[in-house]
C-alpha cells in the first residue's frame, strides 16, 4: 500500500511538472522534475532533479537542459524503488585537449563545489593562478593526466593534480603565463557546381592554431544546414543531396567552438545529349522498291551541333529484310535509303545513328510499305 501511494504521488508530480533533460553525448531524453536545492552550508546553488528509479542517470553524468550543460554530482538511491534524486550544477566552462589531430572538448564546472572558496558558482582562481575544474570522468577526459596542457576559460593550463571519484573528475590546473590559448578557424571548400540528382560529402576544414603551428582537427563535429532544402538537403551523416536546380546558401557549424562558415552551392541539371532521326516526309516508312530520306540531329544542352558527322547502321529484327536496305546517298547529317523491289511489305528495320565518341545514340524503326 505504501508503495502504491508513493508511486501515485510521484506520478502526479511528474505529470504536472515534467521536463526533459538529455544525455550530453547520446541525446537520450529523460523525464524529470526539478527542485531548487539551497542548502545553508553550501556556497554553490544546486538544482535537484527527481526521476524514475530505472532512469539511466548516474553520478558524473553530463546532461543538457534548454541547451545548457549540467553535471550530475550524485545519484541518490532513496529507500524506495519508485524514484531517485540527483543534484546538478550548471557547467560554466569548456575544457579542451588536443592529441594526435583530435580535439576533445567537455563541459566542466570551474569552481570549488564544497571548498571554502566557493561563491555562488563564480570561477575560482587562487592567487597562484590555479583553478579547479570538475567534470565527468570518461574516455575523453581520460586523456588528461599530470603532463597534459588543456584549454579552458580562454587560458592555457598545465595539470597540477587530478582526483577521480565515482565518475567525477577534479582537475587542478595552473595558468601557463607564457602560453596563449589557441585560435580556431573554419574553412568551407566548395566545387563550382554540383550535378542534379547526385550526392556528396562537402568539405570543411576545422583548423587549430597554437602559436605558429596550424593543424586540422580531424574529429570536429560539423553540422550542415541549407537555406533551401528543395535544392540541397543534408542527412544526419552530413551527406548533401542535390535535389533541385538552382542556388542556395549552406552553413557549416563547428559545434565544439560555435564557429560558422557560409557558402553558395549551385546545382545544375545534367548536360543531356540527345540524338534524333527525322523522316523527310514526316513518316517513318519506306516504299518497296522506293527511296526515303532521313536527317539526324545532335542536341547538346538544347543546342544543335551541326558539325558532328553521323555514323549510320541498320538492325534487322525481321531477318527477311537483311541485305534489302541500302544507302544510296549520304550528305552532312542526311542519309538517303533505298529498299529492294522484293523487300517484305510490313517488315520493320531499325535505322541507328551515333557519333565518333558514342555519346549520342538515336534509333528510328522504319516500316516497308507497298509502292502504290
Amino acid at each position: 500500500m505504501k508503495h502504491d501511494i508513493l508511486n501515485s504521488v510521484f506520478a502526479d508530480f511528474m505529470r504536472r511538472e515534467k521536463r526533459f533533460i538529455s544525455d550530453y553525448y547520446t541525446g537520450e531524453k529523460y523525464p524529470v522534475f526539478f527542485r531548487e536545492n539551497k542548502a545553508p552550508n553550501r556556497d554553490v546553488d544546486y538544482s535537484r532533479i527527481y526521476y524514475a528509479a530505472d532512469t539511466n542517470i548516474k553520478e558524473g553524468s553530463l546532461l543538457i537542459l534548454y541547451g545548457q550543460p549540467y553535471l550530475t554530482l550524485n545519484a541518490q538511491q532513496i529507500e524506495n524503488t519508485v524514484y531517485h534524486q540527483s543534484d546538478l550544477v550548471r557547467c560554466n566552462a569548456m575544457i579542451s585537449t588536443f592529441t594526435n589531430g583530435s580535439e576533445f572538448v567537455v563541459p566542466a564546472y570551474a569552481g570549488a563545489l564544497l571548498g571554502a572558496y566557493g561563491n555562488n558558482g563564480n570561477v575560482i582562481s587562487l592567487p597562484s593562478g590555479n583553478s579547479e575544474f570538475v567534470t565527468q570522468y570518461n574516455e575523453d577526459t581520460a586523456n588528461i593526466d599530470h603532463n597534459t596542457q588543456f584549454i579552458a576559460l580562454g587560458n592555457a593550463y598545465s595539470t597540477q593534480s587530478i582526483t577521480i571519484s565515482n565518475g567525477i573528475m577534479h582537475i587542478y590546473g595552473a595558468i601557463e603565463q607564457h602560453s596563449a590559448a589557441p585560435t580556431y578557424e573554419l574553412d568551407l571548400v566548395l566545387e563550382e557546381e554540383y550535378e542534379l540528382d547526385t550526392t556528396a560529402f562537402l568539405t570543411a576544414h576545422a583548423k587549430r592554431t597554437d602559436g605558429t603551428e596550424t593543424e586540422i582537427v580531424e574529429n570536429a563535429t560539423l553540422i550542415w544546414e541549407s537555406s533551401d532544402e528543395n535544392i540541397v538537403s543534408f542527412n544526419e551523416a552530413g551527406e548533401a543531396s542535390f535535389v533541385g536546380a538552382g542556388e542556395c546558401e549552406i552553413v557549416v557549424i563547428w559545434q565544439e567552438h560555435n564557429l560558422a562558415c557560409t557558402g553558395i552551392v549551385r546545382v545544375v541539371a545534367e548536360n543531356v545529349k540527345i540524338c534524333t532521326i527525322t523522316p523527310a516526309n514526316g513518316r517513318a516508312e519506306i516504299k518497296q522498291g522506293g527511296r526515303a530520306n532521313f536527317t539526324a540531329a545532335f542536341i547538346d544542352d538544347e543546342i544543335a551541333d551541326t558539325s558532328i558527322v553521323p555514323i549510320w547502321s541498320f538492325e534487322y529484327p525481321d531477318t527477311r529484310l537483311t541485305g534489302k536496305i541500302e544507302v544510296y546517298n549520304s550528305s552532312g547529317q542526311m542519309i538517303a535509303l533505298r529498299a529492294a523491289d522484293n523487300a517484305t511489305i510490313g517488315a520493320v528495320f531499325n535505322l541507328r545513328v551515333t557519333d565518333s565518341t558514342g555519346e549520342y545514340n538515336g534509333i528510328l524503326p522504319i516500316t516497308v510499305i507497298p509502292f502504290m
